[in-house]
């Protein structure tokens, strides 16, 4: 994803940027609003929930669609979620998948922890 800084927080130096329809932050220091950012997050490192996240430590948290639901191996599903234009991807284990009964069209919220997510400057494409 590259999105320019929308916002940076000048008490905590938390910068805000546009991921689809939401907002992610994460410290970025020296970056200042309108500086074009490529942010990463891996699958590995995204969290899905079937209900309003409340009480968590996890401020990133994005209203979300499933859009794809493909097994990666017989340990692991690729989950694609659509946030209103980006896409954010989680692994899962085939047991959280069915468990939690994901599947395309379904809403959900997908969870980034701010120290997940990898930043470098970049306009990007």
């Amino acid at each position: 994803l590259a999105t320019p800084v929308a916002a940076v927080d000048a008490d905590t130096a938390v910068a805000g940027f546009a991921a689809g329809a939401g907002e992610l932050g994460l410290p970025l220091d020296g970056r200042a609003a309108g500086a074009r950012v490529r942010v990463q997050v891996l699958a590995r490192d995204v969290i899905v929930a079937t209900r309003k996240p409340e009480g968590l430590s996890v401020r990133n948290a994005l209203v979300a669609t499933i859009t794809a639901v493909t097994r990666e191996s017989g340990h692991a599903d690729l989950v694609a979620m659509d946030v209103g234009g980006a896409t954010l991807t989680a692994r899962l284990t085939p047991a959280a998948t069915r468990e939690l009964g994901l599947a395309p069209g379904q809403p959900c919220w997908a969870l980034v922890k701010a120290g997940s997510i990898r930043a470098a400057d970049g306009a990007g494409p």
